[in-house]
């Protein structure tokens, strides 16, 4: 087996509060839809997005997560979305 772990500088163990991700995929359509079907244990859909700051007003996506469906609209870049806790 491989692997790695990882120590603070006090020697504490952070292997076991890391909380691996699964990537599902990148898009950057203004707006759309997805289903990643069946949603795997101890995980639930999450997402990453770009935004935009104009004049000191943040302007992101509007984005609804419904089990393993997802919408969106108003995105100006990149979204990210990816299995996660």
């Amino acid at each position: 087996m491989y692997g790695i772990k990882l120590f603070d500088k006090s020697g504490k163990d952070l292997t076991s509060i890391i909380t691996p991700i699964f990537y599902l995929e990148a898009s950057s359509p203004q707006s759309g839809s997805r289903n990643y079907g069946e949603i795997p244990v101890g995980k639930t859909l999450q997402y990453m997005a770009t935004i935009l700051t104009v004049n000191r007003a943040v302007i992101g996506p509007t984005v609804t997560i419904s089990g393993s469906s997802v919408t969106w609209s108003n995105l100006v870049g990149l979204i990210v979305f990816y299995w996660g806790k």
